[in-house]
């Protein structure tokens, strides 16, 4: 189901990949607002079992080589958001990236549940962020065969996530943060307006008007 009545600037045609697999009712939603670029060699890959969304809205660019896959999911990108060159998107969950969303060259995003980028929300480039683990038990157990522990991502409004961080299940970024280079960040809540970096992440000092009181 197709619902683009302003059509959509394209350098080239998407690759399309469809599996023969998903659980939904086999059903493919493409909503394309006005004035959305999308440039060479992007590929969409689709459970074509599912139940499978994606929202581009206004005046939205996909660069060169960005990968958007839908494992049953759906995927919402914002208004005047930007995805650059060979950003990777997953989602079998709900995955929902606001509008003015920067998301720099080769950032992967892998939604298994709920993962949530509010409006102005900066990523740089090599970032990371998932949604779930398979657990290790440091046994012969192979990990991949263990069920996917899921927790929801949310990053707050105004947020810059800084090159290379990764960000695991169960983050809560407050607004107007600062995510260090390099840091990696691990379950739990985070204040608004904070530089937070190291490995493991935790917060080391207040930004701006924060930083005042």
């Amino acid at each position: 189901m197709v619902d683009a009545p302003s059509g959509a600037r394209l350098t080239r045609f998407p690759t399309l990949k469809v599996a023969r697999r998903g659980d939904g009712d086999a059903t493919f939603q493409l909503r394309v607002g006005r004035n959305v670029r999308l440039e060479d060699d992007i590929c969409l890959r689709i459970d074509a079992g599912g139940t499978n969304v994606l929202e581009i809205e206004d005046n939205t660019l996909i660069q060169s080589g960005a990968r958007l896959w839908l494992f049953a999911g759906r995927l919402r990108l914002g208004r005047n958001t930007i995805l650059r060159d060979g950003v990777t998107l997953k989602t079998s969950g709900d995955l929902d990236i606001g509008e003015y969303v920067r998301i720099n060259s080769h950032t992967v995003i892998h939604c298994h549940e709920l993962i949530e980028v509010a409006d102005r929300v900066g990523i740089a480039d090599h970032g990371l962020l998932v949604d779930s683990d398979h657990p290790h038990d440091g046994t012969d157990t192979w990990f991949m065969s263990k069920t996917a522990v899921p927790a929801p991502i949310h990053v707050g409004r105004n947020t810059m996530i800084a090159a290379g961080c990764v960000i695991t299940r169960g983050v809560h970024l407050a607004p107007n943060s600062l995510v260090a280079a390099g840091a990696v960040v691990r379950a739990g809540e985070y204040p608004a307006g904070w530089i937070i970096g190291g490995v493991p992440a935790k917060p080391l000092r207040a930004l701006g008007e924060a930083n005042q009181s």
